[in-house]
């Protein structure tokens, strides 16, 4: 993906860093814009929290946060997501889901992809604490999200 970045926007600057370990630090007043996509669903809890506030401290007043992400899903939820998912896989022409699939068996699926999301609302917040403001929800469905902020 930033072997893309770097073809398809060229005059940007790409950067990578360990997601867990110290940024690095931009040049000038720091970066425009800080983009995560279907990654920081990986870190263990609270661990994400510290990944947003690396995103914070990196970023330029007016710099923006984006990060495409899956969510975590609240177990009284699981059925209607469940719906949504099936009605996906039909629009897109993937196998139906299996009927055995339940909330516990969704569970142990994400463990075994080394996925452990989080709450919307949760991560939300922690953007807020951080410090971000405004923080927008521009995308959701079912477990998909897209949301940020933008540092003040």
């Amino acid at each position: 993906m930033l072997d893309l970045a770097r073809e398809r926007l060229p005059g940007v600057e790409v950067v990578e860093s360990d997601l867990r370990g110290d940024w690095p630090t931009a040049v000038g007043d720091g970066f425009d814009l800080v983009v995560s996509a279907n990654t920081i669903h990986h870190v263990e809890g609270e661990g994400k929290r510290d990944v947003y506030a690396n995103a914070f401290r990196v970023l330029a007043p007016g710099g923006r946060l984006l990060n495409g992400e899956r969510l975590a899903v609240e177990p009284a939820l699981f059925e209607h997501y469940r719906t949504l998912w099936q009605a996906l896989h039909e629009r897109i022409g993937m196998d139906p889901l299996p009927e055995d699939w339940t909330y516990e068996r969704y569970s142990e699926r994400l463990g075994e992809v080394g996925d452990v999301p989080e709450l919307l609302h949760t991560q939300l917040a922690w953007l807020r604490e951080i410090g971000f403001d405004p923080v927008t929800t521009f995308w959701k469905e079912a477990d998909r999200s897209v949301f940020g902020g933008v540092r003040p």
